[in-house]
């Protein structure tokens, strides 16, 4: 989360979660250490949903899979958060009109595809 993580910040998490999914655990462990408080997004969400979770609750940084089923998440976000299709991978603190507190955008796939 780097360096200017405050306490308490609001990192939401847009995954598909399965039973035996110990990376999400991890995931959840790690972001309770750095004293933030996770925000869970349904996967089922469509692009309206997101905005309006997002919006509510002020979010820092996102983390995400690629998609869910049929569902492209990195297009439905860079939808509500444009200024990510101007961002170069791999770049942190992307300025948002709409989220004014939002800085980072992770995608986290465990096959290591390209989602754009």
């Amino acid at each position: 989360m780097g360096s200017e993580h405050v306490r308490m910040d609001r990192v939401a998490v847009w995954l598909c979660t399965r039973r035996t999914n110990y990376g999400f655990f991890d995931l959840s462990y790690t972001i309770s250490i750095c004293t933030a408080y996770q925000v869970n997004i349904n996967p089922s969400y469509q692009t309206e949903e997101l905005r309006f979770a997002l919006n509510k609750v002020g979010i820092k940084a996102l983390i995400s899979a690629p998609g869910f089923k049929k569902s492209n998440y990195y297009m439905s976000i860079a939808e509500i958060i444009p200024e990510l299709v101007c961002r170069a991978e791999g770049r942190g603190d992307i300025s948002s009109n709409v989220f004014p507190n939002f800085r980072h955008l992770i995608i986290f796939d465990e096959h290591d595809r390209a989602f754009r």
